[in-house]
């Protein structure tokens, strides 16, 4: 994870911290499929990916889905200052995101996420 934003390595810190999680930092990757024949042949340590990420055909290579915790890690939408407010609006109203985001019960997120996150539920109840 070489190079890596500081917000990702932040991220996988507290989630290690918070379930006792030995994560390694070290090395590059030098390109997706490139890093999926390393670990499938145990030359790198596991890390983890998204779920919707497709993996290319090692057949060696295994995924396992993380369960209690759920870590899930929030997006944001960014744009050049530029772009015409047109062009945002219309994205915007093609995928409307919920005023609530679904956050599941056993979802784990940063403190800092989770709070921005649930904080208008809260002000509600």
């Amino acid at each position: 994870m070489t190079g890596a934003p500081r917000e990702w390595t932040a991220f996988l810190d507290e989630l290690a911290a918070e379930h006792d999680i030995d994560i390694e930092y070290g090395g590059s990757t030098m390109g997706f499929d490139y890093w999926v024949e390393r670990a499938a042949h145990g030359s790198v340590p596991p890390t983890f990916i998204g779920t919707v990420m497709d993996l290319p055909p090692v057949p060696q290579a295994r995924i396992i889905s993380l369960i209690d915790p759920v870590p899930v890690y929030p997006w944001w939408v960014i744009w050049r200052q530029r772009l015409p407010t047109r062009l945002v609006e219309e994205l915007v109203a093609a995928s409307p995101v919920p005023a609530h985001p679904y956050l599941p019960a056993d979802a784990w997120l940063p403190s800092g996420d989770r709070s921005y996150a649930t904080r208008d539920r809260v002000k509600e109840h």
